[in-house]
């Protein structure tokens, strides 16, 4: 493998022009630095050539200032672009002579500018290269020809004339906005929306004397009443059906009757008759909306109801004014329940069991007392649970002294809830 020498110049210092030296061994050169160049930099080589041999040059120009002068490296001109940004330049000696080529580094961001486009990129005749401005249209470069036509170019991009004016062609052909002293206005213009047939024609073929007739009046013709001068009575068929006549314009001298009342008339309530506030309206002996004494309130009272009241009311009465005294054992079923308990305990302690609470109607509630004896233990059937004063969830509460009472509601899946504790 060729090991190649390299060799570093800095323009802050270098000789110039600088004189690469064919006869060493150095096959790469770099050239970096800061310097305002005072005149033309030229980089040469001297020495005999051989063909075939090649030179790598890495150039870094970013730090040059150019100050109007130029840089050449080995017989290439460099462009003012060029010769500040970072290059690799490789040379070659082909046939007597050096064939150098120039690479933008990859470290190199090469933006095209205005100044790097060469004059004939450019035909010169719509298009042209300005120093200042770059690539721009010429002036009078666009033709009629160079417009597609399909370009629907936009009527704002015209000059404006003059406003709110007839539009029309003057004696070239341009458009122009026509005098109003000379044309109708865009008012006057405004006139002729409507108009269904020459207008000379229609004004020739109406009658110039004696009165107008029916026939005359063309049907759409809306003229206004108030034009009108007449001298009998209207009569109903002198009215359009679609008249649509306000009630405010007609002078009734009779009462209103159910049958002058459109069925479809949809007449608010709140055009009716004010009755007492906040109250249920019930129709009187005479068939009419009036008010009762119940209030809206009251009516409220009603929602969630969900079955006859009354019947509610008598089963609550039934279950209320069960009862029950024991002095044993007992366990409840849903057949055999009361709503209220006194246990008397006697000898020893007894348990009063709950029935299952899946049986029961949610929200049930049952009361037992202690009248006397021992402790009197209110006990959850099965895997249901009695929450108690505490919030804690048991299997059972005691009532542990004489007097003691616990009022129970089911009000949820297997559970009991203390409602009620007293003694």
């Amino acid at each position: 493998m060729e090991i190649l020498i390299n060799k570093k110049y800095n323009f802050a210092t270098a000789s110039f022009p600088v004189s690469l030296d064919l006869t060493s061994d150095v096959q790469d050169y770099y050239f970096s630095g800061t310097l305002v160049l005072a005149g033309n930099l030229v980089v040469q080589t001297t020495g005999t050539p051989v063909d075939g041999m090649r030179i790598w040059i890495y150039y870094d120009g970013t730090g040059l200032t150019l100050g109007g002068n130029s840089v050449t490296v080995i017989g290439k001109l460099l462009t003012a672009k060029q010769a500040v940004s970072r290059l690799i330049i490789f040379s070659t000696y082909v046939t007597a002579a050096w064939v150098t080529r120039v690479f933008v580094d990859n470290s190199q961001t090469a933006w095209v500018t205005k100044g790097d486009l060469d004059p004939d990129i450019v035909d010169d005749v719509t298009v042209e290269n300005d120093p200042a401005n770059g690539l721009q249209l010429k002036a009078l470069g666009i033709t009629n020809a160079k417009v597609n036509d399909a370009a629907a170019i936009a009527l704002s991009k015209l000059a404006a004339l003059t406003a709110s004016r007839l539009a029309i062609t003057d004696g070239s052909g341009f458009l122009s906005a026509a005098d109003v002293a000379t044309y109708p206005s865009l008012a006057e213009l405004a006139f002729l929306k409507g108009v269904t047939s020459a207008i000379q024609t229609q004004l020739g073929t109406k009658t110039t004397s004696g009165a107008i007739v029916n026939a005359d009046i063309n049907a759409a013709a809306a003229i206004v009443y108030s034009k009108l001068l007449l001298t009998g009575s209207i009569v109903n068929a002198d009215i359009n059906a679609a008249a649509a006549i306000a009630y405010s314009k007609l002078a009734l001298t009779g009462s209103i009757v159910n049958a002058d009342i459109n069925a479809a008339a949809a007449i608010a309530l709140s055009k009716l008759a004010a009755l007492t506030a906040s109250r249920a309206a019930v129709t009187d002996g005479g068939g009419v909306i009036t008010t009762s004494a119940v209030t809206s309130t009251e009516l409220s009272y009603l929602s969630g109801v969900t079955s006859a009241i009354q019947t509610q009311i008598n089963a609550i009465d039934t279950t209320l004014s069960s009862n029950a005294k024991t002095a044993a054992d007992v366990t409840l079923t849903s057949a055999t329940i009361k709503r209220y308990y006194e246990v008397q305990s006697g000898a020893g302690i007894r348990t009063l069991t709950l029935p299952l609470a899946s049986t029961l109607a949610a929200n049930y509630t049952i009361t037992v007392v202690r009248k006397g004896g021992n402790n009197v233990v209110i006990a959850a059937n099965a895997a249901d649970q009695i929450n108690d004063i505490t919030g804690a969830n048991v299997a059972s509460v005691t009532l542990a002294a004489t007097g003691d009472s616990a009022t129970l509601i089911y009000d949820s899946a297997n559970v009991w809830s203390v409602f009620v504790w007293e003694d």
